[in-house]
């Protein structure tokens, strides 16, 4: 009678299990992002470009560099660029009092870290669900459109990194 009442009641812990609604895999088109402040301005990036987030120390400024380029500071034991993203979409920069994260994108010889003020968390995101952004001249005419892959909900950017790391590369190129 035990053995009979202990497959009863494996049976029963199956058809439950079964029962159960089971996780739904996640649409095509969806991403997980890291999700990042500096100042007022919202971004987000794809997390599989994130290699590391680091509390910022220190920075040395790189005499004659780009305004975007802050400087590098050693993060996880390597010499890393320091890149301002707000100075990319407005005229200003923050006070680097301010930018506490170096968030740490790029793989290999490709790698940058990105001021953040605020690391705020992940998510998940569509690409359909992105709307179009209109570039600073909120006509979508700006050179620099493909730097943005679309703005999310609460009016967050987010950031398409290839094209920026891109871009960054060519202005110190061109030092």
């Amino acid at each position: 009678m035990n053995a009979e009442a202990g497959r009863g009641a494996i049976l029963e812990a199956r058809a439950k299990s079964l029962r159960s609604p089971r996780a739904q895999p996640a649409p095509a088109d969806e991403i997980e992002v890291l999700l990042f402040r500096t100042g007022a301005e919202r971004y987000a990036i794809r997390a599989g470009d994130v290699s590391g987030i680091h509390r910022l120390a220190d920075i040395a400024p790189v005499p004659g560099a780009p305004r975007a380029i802050r400087g590098v500071s050693l993060l996880g034991g390597e010499i890393i660029t320091i890149l301002d993203i707000s100075i990319l979409f407005s005229s200003q920069g923050r006070g680097l009092a301010d930018q506490r994260h170096a968030i740490v994108v790029g793989r290999n010889a490709r790698r940058i870290a990105i001021l953040a003020a605020e690391v705020e968390g992940m998510c998940r995101v569509s690409l359909g669900a992105l709307r179009k952004w209109p570039g600073r001249s909120g006509d979508g005419s700006e050179e620099d459109e493909g730097w943005i892959e679309g703005i999310m909900d609460e009016d967050r950017s987010l950031l398409r990194l290839p094209v920026v790391l891109k871009n960054i590369e060519q202005e110190v190129r061109n030092i």
